[in-house]
């Protein structure tokens, strides 16, 4: 029998990314949610680059190999609401167990 968190993302660390979004409209740095939300940085830099991507804006200056350098602004795209970054989410389950 299997222990611990179940596997897939942490639906409350979402929950923290996403009110701490919903909070700067206009954009938050990274470490500003982590502080925030008190999720380390490595982990909310997970979430954003794995369940956030096609929902957020990155703005700042990115280096030929795509990372970014200095500080990154980071902000929901318009009419963006929770239900649509769940939806995203199971719907990666969903692939990820089928091809699993």
């Amino acid at each position: 029998m299997k222990r611990g968190r179940p596997l897939g993302p942490d639906i409350k660390k979402i929950q923290l990314i996403l009110d701490v979004l919903y909070q700067y409209p206009s954009g938050v740095w990274l470490r500003q949610i982590s502080k925030i939300s008190k999720l380390p940085v490595s982990t909310v830099h997970f979430y954003l680059s794995h369940y956030f991507e096609p929902f957020i804006e990155n703005i700042g200056f990115k280096t030929e190999s795509g990372r970014y350098l200095g500080f990154r602004l980071i902000k929901l795209k318009r009419m963006v609401n929770a239900a649509d970054i769940f939806a995203y989410i199971n719907l990666k389950r969903s692939i990820k167990s089928i091809t699993s």
